[in-house]
């Protein structure tokens, strides 16, 4: 028997490992080559040559090319063709420094193909050409996309050899080595350290100063700690929609008091000896270390955040920090908010460093919050480790979400489970604990304020908790404690509409918030939890999730059933007011991260033998750096509108421009409705510190936009809008062209 357990643990543990390499890309994008602008069609002859595009790489070890088709909806051709780039020195050159194929049944209508090659050791500064052999593709049948003008500084588009004043739609992609990752941690710890010893440090002394750290590791207890701290800030944010923010030296003295009560409370609790060290424990402190690595390294090109709901959060942020109080449009997902404007204060940073810094620590909040539910709900440290080591390296989510900027989204998922663990202690304590119930209720209002949809993956948890995990004498007593807990978050929320109404704002408009559409579609969603090693993540799940349906495991049950209800809830007529289908795709990591570290801990019990256990803590050790060296590369590139050369663009209109200067930036539909920045221009209030403007439509009127709205200055970066060069350039008695370089150009408005 020991023999055969040896042997399978062997099998699956090779398994595990060749299903972690398989799956997932550890390329990342150059951020600086990145030519999204799709605007004219190009259809090229058959036969090698006809379209190609320069470009420069600005990283070593380029690693792959992303083109973009059109594929006509009569294209046929023959199933084995394939398609080759071939990437030269230049127009004239004739040998491939490398070549990739695809085959044609790869090619899909207005989408991407990756052409992957060997990693070119020497193409960092390199400027490079790429050709596509069309081979046995019908002459004008297969088209690409390309811009209207020349939006890419650093190449031109070549088609039949000649020159085109267009660029390819396309992206270039490196492989990141570890000397590479290692030199870009140096710089990232040199960027952040600073604030992010500040916000360790604010957010551990808040939680310490009243979290009971009782009977739990050291570690486990730090990670309470972090955890309530963010949730006692996010649930004060309430107070700042009618009370003034507190001044620095309020904060920081206020924090002193804190570090004494923490630190006295710590004293006798090691006094007591109820603090206790583990080695598991000890493995989680160095597995959540490599994870902020990895989360630093995921950030290490990102002058600002990603995409445009990091603009919305960064200009609440601004507002809170210059006036006071939260804008009274910001009456949701206030927590992410507060938090950050105390570190922007605290720390000195600037409000997108500060952004940035947020993510990866939130995102190891997160598997430290899953690894205090796991842990409670198993019994088992083991089950918490292999839980949070899921979510950290081989979950797409939460990671992903700051491709999007959903930070609060982010801060939510980070105090989701820890409210769930409160709650559980809270359920099972077997009389009134008044410590208990206030970190439930602390951290269920921290939620709340973190994202407001979450709290219905709360209560809908508690529920499943006190119905399945409890004798009938039990169920009576928590559910009732169920009750009180959300009897109060009413109030809360009572306290929050007259706060609101007291700040002018109707009932109407206030319901209105959480009905709003969050614009992710299903498709959308299921495609980003099963990108990078997410097939891997959601298989252990399932296959654990059969054997604890065999065995009628408490935690899977518990999982199952609460997933189910959320599913069900999405699919209903309710699921525009509560949940929607596409959150809870993204947020299905926690309860397969919980099946996961369940079904570990009963695999370590079920393998008797040392060897056994040995196998699968090799193997789980080699997954998870796998899972790290694909995590690193999480960003989306569709979603980058910020790079160097409009960090370059912020220094010259710091320097040249009045304070006082109004900029008109780029925009484009987002949603059905909404006209949103396309480019870095949005980021000029909080780089520059001018403010900005944008067209809501279309087709603009630019003469009356300008004229209307008092605007300086044009801003035109790299990324495509409503707005043209041409509508400026063709005018040169109405604009200037006062800056024009690596693809940004800034028009001064003549009076």
């Amino acid at each position: 028997m020991q023999g055969a357990r040896v042997i399978g643990s062997l099998l699956g543990g090779i398994c595990l490992v060749l299903l972690t390499a398989l799956t997932g890309h550890s390329d990342a994008i150059d951020p600086r080559t990145i030519q999204d602008n799709a605007a004219v069609p190009v259809f090229a002859s058959a036969g090698p040559g006809v379209v190609g595009q320069t470009f420069v790489s600005h990283y070593p070890r380029l690693h792959a090319i992303q083109v973009r088709w059109i594929v006509p909806a009569d294209f046929v051709s023959s199933p084995r063709a394939t398609i080759t780039l071939h990437l030269r020195e230049n127009p004239a050159a004739s040998t491939d420094l490398a070549a990739a194929i695809i085959g044609l049944d790869e090619v899909r209508n207005n989408a991407f193909s990756k052409f992957v090659f060997a990693p070119i050791q020497n193409s960092r500064a390199r400027s490079l050409y790429f050709l596509l052999d069309l081979g046995e593709v019908e002459s004008d049948a297969l088209g690409f996309w390309s811009s209207a003008g020349d939006d890419y500084p650093d190449g031109q588009l070549f088609l039949n050899g000649v020159a085109a004043d267009r660029d390819l739609v396309f992206r270039a992609y490196y492989e990141p080595d570890a000397p590479l990752v290692l030199g870009a941690l140096q710089d990232a710890f040199a960027r952040f350290g600073w604030g992010l010893a500040v916000a360790l440090f604010v957010f551990v002394v808040i939680g310490l100063a009243v979290i009971w750290i009782g009977d739990l590791p050291l570690i486990a207890a730090a990670t309470l700690a972090m955890g309530a701290g963010l949730a006692i800030l996010s649930a004060l944010s309430l107070l700042l929609l009618f009370l003034p923010m507190p001044g620095t030296l309020a904060i920081s003295a206020t924090l002193g008091v804190v570090l004494i009560v923490a630190l006295a409370r710590a004293f006798f609790a090691v006094k007591r000896a109820s603090v206790r060290f583990d080695w598991l424990a000890a493995m989680l402190g160095a597995v959540a270390l490599l994870a902020a690595m990895v989360g630093l390294a995921q950030i290490r090109d990102l002058p600002v955040p990603l995409w445009i709901d990091s603009g919305t959060h960064a200009e609440s942020i601004r507002h809170l920090l210059e006036q006071g109080r939260l804008p009274a449009s910001q009456f949701y997902h206030m927590g992410f908010q507060a938090a950050t404007a105390a570190l922007v204060r605290l720390a000195g940073l600037a409000i997108p460093q500060a952004m940035l810094l947020m993510g990866p620590l939130l995102i190891v909040q997160t598997g430290l919050s899953v690894f205090a539910l796991s842990r409670r709900l198993s019994a088992s440290a083991l089950a918490g480790l292999v839980a949070a080591a899921g979510i950290w390296f081989l979950s797409p989510t939460p990671s992903y979400f700051t491709t999007w900027g959903r930070y609060p989204l982010l801060l939510g998922g980070a105090l989701l489970p820890l409210a769930l663990f409160f709650a559980v202690e809270w359920l099972d304590a077997p009389r009134f604990d008044a410590r208990r119930f206030s970190l439930a209720l602390v951290t269920f209002g921290g939620l709340a304020f973190a994202h407001v949809r979450l709290t219905v993956f709360y209560i809908v948890f508690v529920v499943v908790y006190a119905l399945l995990c409890s004798t009938q004498h039990q169920r009576g007593r928590r559910l009732a404690r169920v009750g009180l807990v959300g009897a109060i978050g009413l109030l809360f929320g009572i306290l929050w509409l007259a706060l609101l109404t007291l700040r002018g704002l109707s009932w109407q408009v206030i319901l209105q918030g959480p009905t709003a559409p969050i614009p992710i579609d299903i498709s959308t969603a299921t495609a980003v939890v099963l990108s990078h090693h997410g097939p891997v993540f959601y298989l252990l799940a399932a296959l654990a999730a059969v054997v604890a349906i065999v065995r009628r495991t408490r935690v899977a049950r518990v999982a199952l059933a609460w997933y189910a209800s959320l599913g069900l809830i999405s699919l209903s007529p309710l699921n525009r007011a509560l949940i929607t289908a596409d959150l809870v795709i993204l947020m299905g990591y926690l309860p397969a991260a919980l099946i996961i570290g369940d079904a570990a801990h009963h695999l370590t019990e079920w393998m008797k033998s040392a060897a056994a256990r040995i196998i699968w803590a090799a193997a789980i050790a080699i997954t998870v750096i796998l899972g790290a060296r694909d995590v690193v590369s999480v960003v989306n590139p569709a979603t980058v509108l910020f790079t160097d050369a409009d960090a370059a663009a912020i220094t010259w209109i710091r320097a040249n421009t009045r304070a006082d200067a109004k900029f008109l930036v780029n925009s484009f539909l987002w949603t059905d409705k909404d006209f949103v920045p396309s480019d870095g221009g949005m980021w000029i209030p909080y780089s520059a510190g001018r403010s900005i403007d944008y067209a809501h439509s279309s087709q603009p009127n630019v003469e009356q936009e300008i004229a209307g709205r008092g605007i300086d200055y044009i801003y035109l970066g790299r990324r495509a809008g409503v707005l043209t060069r041409a509508d400026f350039a063709c005018q040169p008695d109405r604009y200037m062209l006062v800056y024009r370089e690596d693809g940004i150009d800034i028009y001064r408005v003549k009076r």
